[in-house]
């Protein structure tokens, strides 16, 4: 769900809406299949078990137990300035983890790196100043982007779209400043185009009501701001010349991921089961991944319970500083790929859960086909974790659709190294259309999530029948991939990466 990596999606098509609402094959993939023999008058009734009956803990998965986590994730953010960011409540959230994970057998360690932060300097200003004069008020109408160029330009704007490729600008003056509708790539993918095409700076403008607050990477070389919708829509009505102001600063500070390994399976096939536990400054963050990340506690712990012993090795991970662009997730897989090639090349796969409760949901499971370009290498292992998660929901008979698997959250940073990755999504900024509305209910022109990214992501947002719905999702799909070693050694041999070493 970090915006400049992810999970903000929209629908958008077929990428999204793919029609794979449950399918009635269901039948033919049910976990249970009943075989009936009839010899001399008499039947026999012969019971195949999907894989290994252990590994279904996931009808044991309590979502009175995921809610008490994030009632305690609420209090740790009331307690730090409303917030349980890297600046604010993080600390405390990684505590509870650790403590939460003190009477279990796993073995647990915190990971530390250093993150530069940005800090705003003074009042940034936006001003329209051609066709005519008109001041925009920063923290109503903008904001600006972490790691902004501190400087003050002036300039044509001209519209390129979402600035997603290279197609989009086209037509671009040098010089000018880029302006840019949300959605469809990261910010950092829309920021390194608008340098590329020599944008002397950049407006994001937000695709629904509001103004949002991005990250963004060190050493941005233009000023890059964010926007309401209604500022975009100014915009893009006159031939605009606009004034961007804005300094900062910045500030080095070391924060951490919280990994956790159980001491059963196989060393040669990690499964690597990972939420992000950071949120933004505005709020607490409580879809925003405290949903993701209580999902992933009570699972660890509901498998210490049952003293579960899987086949292949599970890493739970809790990673920090996703909100300032997948850095815990980016600094885990770099570490390994730079310093310790064959535990990169244990790892089989990674499963992402990122805002798995959201008020006016949908089912998301991430359409492996629409990977990047140049991680394609990963579709194919990829797409068999995704028809785990498919056979799930069409076994519960529950509808879901296929969403856009662009490496908006920390699965991108294992599927840029190549490593097969999926996981589970039901939507943040983005507005659910009619066709949503009809299969999933809720309100069409609306956010998935109108409060991501803001104070009012507490407890009030969550809605707790999807949020036990993914979860039991989430726990059902790692039962199988634990207990299945043939198909797990498919998905990790699925591309060339194990051969490395």
């Amino acid at each position: 769900d970090n915006m400049c990596g992810p999970s903000s999606y929209s629908n958008i098509g077929e990428d999204s809406h793919a029609a794979h609402t449950r399918s009635k094959r269901g039948m033919a993939i049910m976990s249970t299949i009943l075989l009936i023999w009839v010899v001399t008058g008499t039947v026999i009734v012969l019971v195949m078990q999907f894989s290994n009956p252990s590994a279904h803990f996931y009808k044991q998965l309590r979502v009175e137990n995921i809610i008490e986590h994030l009632e305690n994730f609420e209090k740790i953010a009331n307690e730090n300035h409303g917030s349980r960011s890297v600046i604010y409540g993080y600390n405390a959230s990684v505590e509870y983890v650790l403590k939460n994970l003190e009477h279990t057998d796993y073995d647990v360690s915190v990971q530390y790196f250093d993150v530069v932060l940005f800090e705003s300097v003074g009042t940034p200003r936006f001003s329209l100043t051609a066709p005519f004069s008109m001041n925009f008020t920063y923290g109503q109408d903008f904001l600006v982007f972490d790691y902004s160029l501190s400087g003050t330009v002036q300039g044509n704007i001209q519209y390129v779209e979402e600035g997603c490729a290279e197609e989009d600008y086209s037509n671009f003056n040098k010089g000018s400043i880029a302006l840019i509708k949300r959605g469809n790539c990261s910010f950092v993918e829309k920021r390194i185009l608008a340098e590329y095409f020599n944008a002397t700076g950049a407006i994001v403008f937000n695709s629904v009501p509001g103004i949002f607050r991005g990250s963004n990477s060190p050493g941005t070389t233009i000023p890059f701001f964010s926007a309401d919708k209604s500022v975009g829509d100014i915009l893009q009505q006159f031939s605009s010349t606009v004034l961007l102001s804005s300094h900062g600063s910045y500030i080095t500070t070391t924060t951490m991921n919280v990994i956790a390994d159980t001491k059963y399976g196989r060393d040669d096939r990690v499964i690597v089961f990972g939420s992000h536990l950071d949120s933004v400054d505005a709020g607490p963050g409580i879809n925003d991944n405290g949903s993701g990340s209580a999902t992933n506690l009570a699972i660890a712990q509901l498998l210490h319970k049952i003293n579960y012993k899987p086949k292949n090795k599970i890493r739970f991970a809790w990673w920090g500083a996703e909100e300032h662009g997948l850095l815990g997730s980016e600094h885990y897989v770099q570490n390994l790929v730079q310093n310790n090639l064959t535990e990169y090349k244990n790892i089989a796969l990674n499963i992402n859960f990122d805002m798995i409760g959201s008020p006016n949901y949908e089912r998301g499971i991430f359409n492996a086909s629409t990977a990047p370009e140049e991680d394609q290498d990963v579709v194919k292992g990829s797409t068999m974790i995704q028809d785990v998660f498919v056979e799930y929901f069409e076994n519960e008979n529950l509808d879901y659709v296929f969403i856009p698997f662009n490496g908006r959250s920390d699965y991108g940073s294992f599927i840029r190294e190549s490593i097969p990755a999926n996981g589970l999504a039901t939507g943040a900024e983005g507005l659910k259309d009619e066709n949503g509305r009809k299969i999933f209910g809720g309100f069409a022109n609306t956010p998935f999530d109108p409060c991501y990214h803001k104070a009012c992501d507490t407890l009030d947002n969550i809605n707790t029948e999807v949020l036990e719905q993914m979860s039991k999702a989430a726990a059902y799909v790692l039962g199988v991939l634990t207990s299945n070693e043939e198909l797990v050694d498919d998905i990790a041999l699925s591309n060339n990466r194990t051969q490395l070493v």
